[in-house]
Order: C-alpha cells, then sequence, then structure tokens
C-alpha cells in the first residue's frame, strides 16, 4: 500500500469479498478519471493547436497587408484578433500541462511491509489510497478545466475584438 492508511476504518474482520469489491471500484473509478483527463488533455491541445495556427496566419495576413496597403485600422484588428486568439492557445495549453495525476494499481514493494496481513485489511488499505487519489485527481481535474474555459471564452469574443478594433480605428 502507497499511503499509510489512517482513514479510521478497520478493515480486520471485513468479509474478503466486501473487501475486494470496494478495493476493484476504487480501481474502476480511477480508470475512469484517467480516461477522461486524457480525453480532456486532448481536447485541450487540438483547441491550443488551432487557436496558435490562426493566430499565426492573422499575423501573418496583417504583414501581408501591411506592407501593400495603407490599412491601419484593419492591420491593428487582425493583431488584435490574433493576441486574443495566442491568449486563448496558451491557457488552453496550460491545462494539457503534464501534471502528477495518480493511477490505478501499485507497485509491488508497496506491499512489502504488510505481506503477512490478512488479505481484507491490505485491500482495505488499497481501497483507502484509491479514495485519497480520486480525491486528489477531481480537484486537479476542477482546477484544470478552467484554463480551457478561459481559452473557449476568449476565441468567441476574438472575432468581436478585431471588430471594436477595426471599427474604433477606421
Amino acid at each position: 500500500m502507497t499511503d499509510s492508511p489512517d482513514d479510521g476504518i478497520d478493515w480486520t474482520g471485513v468479509d474478503l469479498e466486501v473487501a475486494r469489491h470496494v478495493c476493484a471500484q476504487g480501481e474502476t473509478y480511477l480508470k475512469a478519471q484517467q480516461q477522461s483527463a486524457t480525453a480532456a488533455d486532448q481536447r485541450a491541445t487540438t483547441m491550443a493547436s488551432i487557436l496558435a495556427v490562426t493566430s499565426a496566419a492573422l499575423v501573418a495576413a496583417a504583414v501581408n497587408y501591411a506592407t501593400k496597403v495603407d490599412g491601419a485600422a484593419l492591420v491593428a484588428a487582425l493583431f488584435a484578433t490574433a493576441a486574443c486568439l495566442l491568449a486563448g492557445a496558451m491557457s488552453a495549453f496550460w491545462a494539457a500541462r503534464p501534471v502528477d495525476f495518480a493511477f490505478p494499481g501499485n507497485s509491488p514493494e508497496s506491499y512489502y511491509t504488510c505481506l503477512n496481513s490478512d488479505l481484507a485489511t491490505v485491500l482495505g488499505g488499497e481501497a483507502e489510497n484509491y479514495n485519497r487519489h480520486i480525491e486528489a485527481n477531481n480537484r486537479l481535474m476542477g482546477t484544470n478545466q478552467w484554463p480551457v474555459r478561459i481559452a473557449m471564452g476568449l476565441a468567441v469574443l476574438a472575432p468581436l475584438i478585431g471588430a471594436l478594433v477595426y471599427l474604433c480605428g477606421a
């Protein structure tokens, strides 16, 4: 068991099948969290890539337009839109950054200290570890949803900001 169980639960005397079921449910939950977090990271990196490439294209268009035509308002609008999209890309990339995430299972050496314990107690301790890992993962996933929401908001607002910059400069 990775962590020392100290949740105040006495697992001695617990039916082995009950302990197995509780531990299996914790492992199932952690697996589902891992899948959900991986999907969220994929969405965040996809969004970040799209926003970054679009921002780069707008900057290229602004530079190209500025060298050929006198259109300061349009150039400023393109740069403002690109900056907004780039900020959204940075926010989405932040959400997909590598973080410590608890996975199901455990390393064999984690059990060396409890090899002489009854199996229900060992499984109960592992269930307690899983519960702590589930709670930590939930906090992390809850925190990481906000940069993605900010990125989405910036992506939606970018054209409006560009239009306002254009109208103010025209």
